[in-house]
Order: structure tokens, then C-alpha cells, then sequence
């Protein structure tokens, strides 16, 4: 059986320290930033989620949360992405579905980067929340006091958009319209723009009623793919 030190040793040996310099300065790591303390070795993504399809079959929860609880950022990159292979491709039923997605949220502490979220959220709990209709969850988590298990419940929505199941996006985007952090309304743009994708009256019914209050950020990530007339007409209402 594959152990976390096993995959430690591994990691190491595919560590970059140039882009490690990179990636700390990308990933806003220094004192007082969002990502303060956080330590890269400069494996790109890819290669992580390669090594996850290689080895998440031989990991046990024990191992997975040994990894999270690693001060690399890639050892915790490569822990999430091996609770999503897992997640898609051993849980055959709804209670192994239900055991990963709920050790998935009792380490959510530990998801505590923007791209841990954005490749794992919609992916085991909006799959789940799909799957149970327990939306609850997605308010519970927007609820805390904590940046990313905010940003899981937002991300989360992904899942539930392509099903064309917009409610939940939409109450949430209401909820932090007064949101202090840019991480909040980039990714809320965000489902905002893929709920256009789906059904672009959805988008623009509710840009009427909100445009004017959505941060700019929010608003320019939902306008992204809309003509270039829409997108000034909407954008003159933050005037």
C-alpha cells in the first residue's frame, strides 16, 4: 500500500525551485496576503493531477488528511485531487459518495488556497448536493467566517449550473454582494458567466435587478462573454 511519505518522496523529486519563486509570488503568500505562509515546490498542476490518477487507488483516508496536513502546497494539491478521482471513480454508491464528501468537509480547513477549491468543490460536494438535493450544505459553508469554505459553497454551484439548476448561484451571489474579498467576487463572476452559458435570460434577467450592486469585479467576470453593447450598458449602471 502507497503512504504519504511514499508520496513525499515523490513530490520531491519533481520539486522546481524556480518555479516554486514563481508560484509563491502568484499564490500571494507573503505576510499579511491571502495565502500567507503557504509553501510551493513548483510541480505544476498537471503533473499532480497525473500522479493522482497513478496513486489515489492505493490511499486511504489516513494517508489523503496526512497529506493535506503537509505545509506544501502540492502535497496538498495532489491530496485533493486524489479525493476527486476517488470521488468519481471508486464511489459506486451514494454512502461511499457520502463518506468522501464528508471527509472532504471535515477537512475543508485544509482546502485553504483558491485552486484547492476550484478543482475539487463542484466536483464532490456540487456533485453530491446534486445528487441529495441538500442544498442546506451550500449555505451552512457560505455561513462561516472562513474565505474558502465560502468559496467552496460558491464553487460548489458549478455542478448544480449545468443542470440548469440557477437558484442557489443567485442566492448566494446576493448574499455577498457586500463581500470584502476580490477571491469572493471573481469566483462568483464566475458562476454568474457559466450560468450565461447555459441560459443567457437567466444572466440578464438577473444583471437587471443586480447590476448595480454587484462589486465590479463580480459584474465584469459575468459580462465576459456577452456582446460588447451588453457588457457597457450593464457596466454604466456601477456608475
Amino acid at each position: 500500500m502507497t503512504k504519504a511519505a511514499d508520496i513525499m518522496r515523490i513530490l520531491t523529486q519533481k520539486a522546481d525551485k524556480k518555479q516554486a519563486e514563481r508560484l509563491q509570488s502568484f499564490f500571494k503568500t507573503g505576510k499579511g496576503e491571502y495565502a500567507e505562509g503557504d509553501v510551493f515546490w513548483g510541480i505544476k498542476l498537471p503533473e499532480i493531477k497525473k500522479l493522482a490518477h497513478q496513486y489515489a487507488s492505493k490511499l486511504d483516508f489516513e494517508d489523503i488528511e496526512k497529506l493535506l496536513h503537509q505545509p506544501c502546497h502540492e502535497a496538498r494539491s495532489f491530496a485533493v485531487c486524489c479525493l476527486v478521482w476517488q470521488y468519481e471513480h471508486l464511489a459506486k454508491e451514494q454512502a461511499e459518495k457520502k463518506q468522501i464528501t464528508d471527509f472532504y468537509l471535515n477537512n475543508r480547513h485544509l482546502i485553504n488556497n483558491w485552486d484547492l477549491v476550484d478543482i475539487s468543490a463542484h466536483k464532490i460536494l456540487g456533485d453530491y448536493v446534486a445528487q441529495t438535493q441538500d442544498n442546506g450544505i451550500l449555505y451552512a459553508l457560505a455561513d462561516e467566517d472562513n474565505l474558502w469554505a465560502q468559496r467552496i459553497a460558491v464553487v460548489s454551484c458549478w455542478c448544480l449550473i449545468k443542470q440548469d439548476n440557477f437558484a442557489d448561484i443567485k442566492n448566494l451571489a446576493v448574499k455577498f454582494l457586500g463581500h470584502k474579498h476580490d477571491l469572493i467576487h471573481k469566483s462568483v463572476g464566475w458562476m454568474l458567466r457559466e450560468m450565461g452559458k447555459r441560459n443567457e435570460k437567466e444572466l440578464l434577467a438577473f444583471l437587471d435587478s443586480y447590476a448595480a450592486s454587484l462589486p465590479r469585479t463580480t459584474l465584469r467576470y459575468a459580462l465576459e462573454r456577452l456582446p460588447e453593447e451588453v457588457r457597457h450598458y450593464y457596466m454604466r449602471k456601477k456608475q
